[in-house]
């Protein structure tokens, strides 16, 4: 396999930063931005169905593929940007001193650039696409690392969810700060400071198979009691961690779920707008007929009218929606907790 593209996007995966060290990189970057006071934009990104793609065409597909996106994020960025790989074959760019409109700017290149390359195949030409989500560091109050990154990769899935091929800024930087804080606060009770009653019998078993475990005797019983309250000082710990993911506030998680969801299909409903208005202008630059070539009417069988332009966008928010609650189901079935 080789690809082929109109620049000179050839690259390797390895010339990114891994896991470990891209997130130093941008949580070093991070904190000089906040205490300096100058933009900084984060963008995620990943090549749409690349698992699809490394089925078809084999294992080197992928490396293949990724390392001519990685050429394409060398070739559209700067020598002070920081580019690397998250897990799950997601890529990040780092960008300092660039306000949020140049994150859209960069993203738009990188997506019509990543479009320009060729692969060869078994002797047929396959282009690929990438997903991007983006973040910036411009908001007013406190901003973490991590509610930035969070809203970076939510960008990246509602992009994937509309389709790939397509940048995505989410916007959910209250939610996602109010979400770290409430599970930063979330720790396990501390333990009683009175000592735990715990019946005479039950202590005579465990001191009796601790001798066991650890060969002692009958002189040892400073070290015997020292390891029984270990014992049970961790136990102890390990109910109350058990307890605390058994009693979760189901009502706070459904009404965060749900504002999720809403902003999500808000989101997607906003990205199929602008996808279908980006066709209709380039359709209209080669005077074509949008009614015949529209991808919309070949794909869902409806005209490119404004009311039916709206019905697309609530029929896939809809479809968008059903996803979602398919998704909650199987996830709360019995068989995929175990």
């Amino acid at each position: 396999m080789s690809f082929q593209t109109g620049g000179s996007f050839r690259g390797s995966a390895k010339d990114l930063f891994s896991p470990a060290q891209i997130q130093h990189l941008m949580r070093v970057e991070f904190d000089r931005a906040q205490r300096y006071n100058y933009p900084l934009v984060l963008l995620v990104l990943g090549v749409d169905r690349l698992a699809q793609l490394q089925d078809l065409y084999g294992a080197d597909v992928k490396d293949e593929i990724q390392g001519g996106v990685a050429g394409v994020l060398r070739g559209t960025t700067r020598a002070s940007d920081s580019l690397g790989y998250l897990v799950d074959d997601r890529m990040v760019v780092l960008v300092p001193h660039t306000p949020d409109r140049g994150a859209e700017v960069l993203a738009r290149r990188v997506l019509e650039a990543v479009r320009n390359l060729r692969f060869e195949c078994d002797g047929r030409v396959t282009r690929v696409t990438v997903s991007i989500g983006g973040a910036y560091n411009n908001r007013k109050g406190e901003l973490s690392f991590a509610t930035m990154l969070e809203v970076a990769e939510e960008g990246l899935r509602v992009a994937r969810e509309g389709g790939g091929n397509r940048y995505v800024h989410s916007d959910l930087y209250d939610f996602f700060e109010r979400k770290r804080a409430k599970d930063a606060a979330r720790v396990p009770a501390p333990l009683p400071a009175a000592p735990v009653q715990i019946p005479d019998t039950a202590l005579d078993a465990l001191g009796q198979r601790i001798r066991e475990m650890f060969g002692l005797g009958e002189g040892d019983q400073d070290l015997l009691a020292r390891i029984q309250r270990e014992v049970v000082a961790s136990a102890l710990r390990e109910v109350q961690e058990q307890v605390r993911r058994a009693l979760p506030d189901e009502a706070r998680e459904q009404s965060e779920r749900i504002e999720l969801l809403e902003r999500r299909i808000a989101k997607l409903s906003e990205s199929l707008g602008m996808t279908e208005a980006e066709l209709q202008r380039v359709l209209a630059q080669r005077s074509v007929d949008g009614g015949v070539a529209s991808v919309y009417k070949n794909v869902q069988g409806l005209s490119a009218s404004a009311a039916q332009a709206e019905l697309k966008k609530t029929l896939m928010s809809k479809i968008f929606e059903a996803n979602v609650e398919l998704r909650r189901q199987i996830d709360a079935a019995p068989d995929a907790r175990s």
